[in-house]
């Protein structure tokens, strides 16, 4: 489905950059385009834009423009805000702005007041976001004609949040290909940003912040934070940093936007285009980007109307939107969205009590009198919708901080009770529907980051009772995505039982017969899972899967790997049998993952002992073993662990130097060992805690400048306190890694 989705949204921007290709001279040589504007039923109007070329002056922002900006910007502020004084220094900053907290709490507030909801997840403490820290490394990955001005703007937390807000309130309907907006203000916002510069520009600099909220988002490292802020940063040109100084400054505007523009709308020029009459936005205005390139109002006056409303202006608004002046009656709270009601006052202010009751509970995606989407971000519509209107627009709507959604409906006389009723039976099973949807997605990407332990809490939300977990699970395996397959796979795995195994078994038929890089990749996953399944009748379907590797002849190592790790796991006696059956037959070059399982079938715990310590016996056998052991090292093999240790303490540091299979050994070792760190490493004998840190000591002077990550983590917890400076002076060049040893030291030095 999220598939599905991107190529309609790159369908539609390619569509508008085709448009924008066609541009052919400057608007501002001359006049401004006008643009075309037609009348749609149901009150509507398009507005086309022509392609215009944009001004070459604006790619280049100065330094003192960005200085001025932030001045406007801080001094806006301020205004709400009179206990907090600029400082006058070169870079402008805001007292206690580092601080965070009520500044913070505020900004969010404006926010959330003029342009409604967050459509993004907004976390408690914006400064400790990947996707914050990813705004402010953007800079220096920017053009040299607006990086110096782009450094003196991100240099303020203020501004920096301001972007961020504006990202999660503004931004991110362009999450879905058309994006529709339904609070005036920012219909007076978009409607502006277009007409001034173009609605391409708009969607390019939109697309470039979702991608950076995403891939920083998802980022598991420094490295992928700086790539995506990269990404960001050489995307970035002077109109588009123009823009989304605009937008980050509308958090704190006194008035929606105008054309011509004031304040910081000066820094995006003479505008490209014109409307002829003006355009007046009105309270109940919409606007929708169409995949032509057009913009779509709905609640808005052209043509004389609107020249007598705008007085002259190109675009004006004539909303109560916490903007203009004060309506008739009694004062209505509009920080949620637009008065519910004019005629019901006590209705509207047990709507915005009630979310905002629900924002103070972590709550995010907070919608007041808004159209409820489906899992395609749409309008949801009842397809028999019984006594009333097709789509559902509930007065307060929230994500709870668990994911549910959370929708309240307020009545005032019986006939609406009836009607709610109606509408509550028929959108249980979509509200279902979309749960796993969502769910299901959840799923598959906590287990493309390899969270398996949030795949475990999600499975049991699949479905109402372990049926319906197994048959959403079962559905999912006929997925095209090889990576749903995958994780359908662990999840069955997980269920257990004989169901489960004869379904993967089934699957596992179908896998192989599509002889694919990403059919492979599945069938490692379903190996895994009947290795994982602790019913009997799991053994079979992996010995059959054996059988049919040994009648190829000679199969890829790592599936032998693999499936022998496998059926350690689902060990037993009458295995050994079949697995040396296999073994007679499979031509791969001898020491390969049956020999590692061998061992572990058929030698007793003390035989094994001796076994691991024997001279004889190559080193490459023996790191087979560990790689099958590390799969599951049961309580009875525990004390034999010496004996792999005291193996690998015999090779010297020339030979872990030398021989990358002595080398391999060590490393594999110490992998084991962290495997179960809290229940291997503190089961060792003295004396193999003393001889393993003599191997990770050894294995990081013989890899060294590339020194061996799991040998800086033994350290880190059996070393002793003269490990430190050792440590440190062997960290790798790489950050990330460097991290890894000098925390390790940290700890030592901590302990001792």
């Amino acid at each position: 489905m999220s598939e599905a989705r991107s190529w309609v949204r790159m369908a539609w921007v390619l569509c508008l950059g085709l448009l924008t290709a066609c541009a052919t001279s400057r608007a501002s040589e001359g006049e401004p385009r006008a643009v075309s504007v037609s009348e749609l039923p149901g009150g509507r109007v398009r507005l086309s834009f022509e392609p215009v070329a944009a001004d070459p002056s604006l790619d280049v922002l100065s330094v003192a423009e960005a200085q001025a900006a932030l001045t406007v910007f801080h001094s806006a502020l301020l205004v709400e805000r009179p206990e907090i004084r600029v400082l006058p220094p070169a870079r402008l900053r805001l007292l206690e702005e580092d601080d965070g907290g009520q500044w913070e709490q505020h900004l969010r507030e404006q926010f959330l007041s003029r342009f409604g909801g967050a459509l993004l997840p907004l976390p408690k403490v914006l400064g400790q976001s990947r996707f914050y820290q990813a705004l402010k490394l953007s800079p220096r990955y920017m053009g040299a004609g607006v990086r110096e001005a782009a450094q003196e703007l991100f240099s303020s937390p203020v501004f920096v949040a301001s972007v961020f807000l504006s990202v999660a309130v503004y931004f991110g309907a362009w999450l879905v290909p058309e994006p529709l907006f339904s609070k005036a203000f920012a219909v007076t916002l978009t409607a502006a940003l277009a007409i001034t510069v173009g609605l391409m520009e708009v969607v390019n600099l939109a697309l470039a912040c979702l991608r950076l909220y995403r891939e920083s988002e998802s980022a598991r490292t420094q490295k992928e934070v700086e790539a995506a802020s990269e990404h960001f940063g050489r995307a970035m040109g002077g109109t588009m940093l123009r823009v989304l100084v605009m937008v980050a400054s509308m958090g704190v505007a006194r008035t929606a936007p105008t054309l011509p523009p004031g304040g910081l709308g000066a820094l995006l020029g003479k505008p490209l285009y014109t409307v002829r009459g003006g355009l007046a936005v009105e309270a109940a205005a919409t606007a929708q980007v169409a995949g032509d390139g057009s913009l779509i109002l709905s609640g808005v006056a052209t043509g004389e109307m609107a020249t007598r409303l705008c007085g002259g202006l190109t675009l004006c608004s004539t909303m109560d939107d916490g903007t203009a002046g004060p309506p008739p009656g009694p004062k209505l709270s509009t920080r949620y969205g637009p008065p519910h009601t004019r005629q019901n006052p006590l209705h509207n202010e047990a709507i915005e009590e009630e979310l905002a009751s629900r924002e103070s509970a972590r709550h995010t995606q907070l919608l007041k009198n808004k159209a409820q989407l489906d899992a395609d971000n749409k309008p949801a519509l009842d397809k028999a919708p019984g006594e009333g209107p097709r789509f559902r627009r509930p007065d307060a709507a929230s994500l709870r901080p668990d994911g549910v959604r959370h929708n309240t409906n307020y009545v005032s006389n019986v006939r609406d009770l009836k009607r709610e009723l109606v509408a509550a039976r028929n959108q249980r099973k979509m509200a279902r529907t979309i749960d796993t949807a969502r769910i299901r997605d959840e799923l598959v990407q906590a287990f493309k980051w390899g969270e398996e332990d949030r795949v475990r809490a999600l499975l049991p939300q699949l479905g109402l009772s372990p049926k319906q977990v197994r048959a959403e699970l079962e559905a999912m395996l006929n997925c095209e995505d090889s990576l749903v397959r995958q994780a359908a796979a662990f999840g069955l795995g997980e269920l257990g039982g004989a169901a489960s195994a004869r379904r993967l078994e089934e699957q596992l038929a179908i896998e192989e017969a599509r002889r694919s890089y990403d059919g492979e990749a599945v069938v490692e996953d379903i190996v895994r899972a009947l290795g994982r399944i602790a019913e009997a009748s799991a053994r079979a379907p992996l010995i059959r899967r054996l059988e049919r590797l040994a009648a190829a002849g000679q199969p890829d190592a790592a599936d032998v790997i693999a499936l022998a790790r496998a059926l350690w796991r689902r060990r037993h006696p009458d295995l050994l049998p079949a697995v040396r059956r296999s073994l007679e037959r499979i031509s791969l070059p001898a020491p390969h993952g049956l020999h590692g399982l061998v061992p572990l079938l058929e030698k007793t715990p003390p035989e094994l002992d001796t076994w691991a310590r024997d001279p004889t016996i190559s080193t490459r056998h023996k790191t087979r073993v560990l790689v099958v052991l590390e799969e599951d090292v049961p309580d009875e093999l525990v004390p034999v662990l010496p004996a792999f240790i005291a193996s690998a303490e015999a090779l010297d540091e020339q030979a872990l130097s030398h021989d990358r299979d002595a080398a391999y050994y060590c490393e594999c070792l110490l992998s084991m060992h962290l495997s179960d760190r809290e229940r291997l490493l503190p089961a060792l004998p003295e004396d193999a805690r003393l001889a393993l840190r003599t191997v990770a000591l050894r294995l990081i002077r013989a890899t060294f400048p590339n020194p061996s990550i799991s040998a800086a983590v033994v350290l880190g917890i059996i070393g002793r306190h003269e490990d430190a400076p050792f440590l440190e002076a062997h960290s790798p060049e790489y950050p990330t890694l460097a991290k890894v040893f000098r925390d390790a030291a940290r700890t030592l030095r901590d302990r001792h």
